[in-house]
């Protein structure tokens, strides 16, 4: 559900006009925070909706959910897949600038 959060999120922005930064620049280094936020809230949104049609029929709870335990299990997910994704994210970036600028020098000639 979050790619599809992050889809319909950067899907928004474009369709209000909202210019976006170029990737990898300060602007667009120091909007990440921002924008991960809103989708993580969409996400929680769109979760707490959804939830209902996931659960299987016939299923029932032993006692009432408590509130905040959907959002607490996706945060929870969110800070295992950063702390896996992150660093290796972190580490390719070097080399794929390195071949965008490459490719950039070549197609000038």
């Amino acid at each position: 559900m979050h790619l599809t959060t992050m889809l319909g999120l950067y899907g928004a922005l474009l369709t209000a006009g909202v210019r976006l930064p170029d990737p990898v620049s300060g602007t667009w280094w120091m909007q990440i925070p921002l924008r991960l936020l809103a989708a993580a809230a969409l996400t929680g949104v769109l979760v707490a909706a959804f939830r209902v049609f996931e659960k299987p029929s016939g299923a029932r709870e032993s006692r009432a959910p408590r509130a905040w335990a959907g959002p607490a299990a996706a945060l929870g997910a969110t800070l295992v897949a950063v702390h896996v994704t992150a660093p290796a994210s972190m580490a390719r970036m070097p080399a794929g600038r390195a071949l965008v600028e490459r490719a950039g020098r070549a197609a000038r000639g």
